[in-house]
């Protein structure tokens, strides 16, 4: 049996690198390349869930800039508390590097589904 995937989009701000984010800007042109741990409602670095950035416009996006994306959160029960609206607290490893504000969720009809990766890239677009 296939299961759906849960694809969460967000509006993206990262740290400024003074503020305690990210020296560098994240680069993420393929799928997943920028893979970073969640929190959801509260920083907390010691309760976090991976989620890759399955698309990100732009995708170059510096220190203090903002951008809209699309998560592919890895395990899904982790995420069950999340809502429109909820805030998210993006980490690489315990550094807090962003925050993210829920706008849309949907699940894929499967873990493959092109059509929902075809959603997320169209809902990126938008701006």
């Amino acid at each position: 049996m296939e299961f759906g995937q849960l694809l969460v989009a967000v509006d993206l701000t990262l740290r400024r690198t003074e503020d305690g984010g990210r020296a560098s800007v994240i680069v993420a042109e393929r799928e997943g390349d920028f893979r970073p741990n969640w929190s959801i409602a509260v920083p907390d670095p010691d309760t976090v869930g991976g989620a890759p950035v399955l698309v990100l416009n732009p995708a170059t996006l510096a220190p203090g800039e903002s951008a809209r994306a699309v998560l592919l959160p890895l395990y899904p029960p982790f995420w069950v508390d999340v809502v429109v609206g909820s805030r998210l607290f993006m980490y690489e490893g315990a550094r807090e590097c962003g925050t993210a504000e829920v706008t849309e969720m949907w699940t894929t009809r499967k873990s493959n589904d092109q059509e929902g990766r075809a959603r997320a890239r169209s809902w990126v677009a938008r701006i």
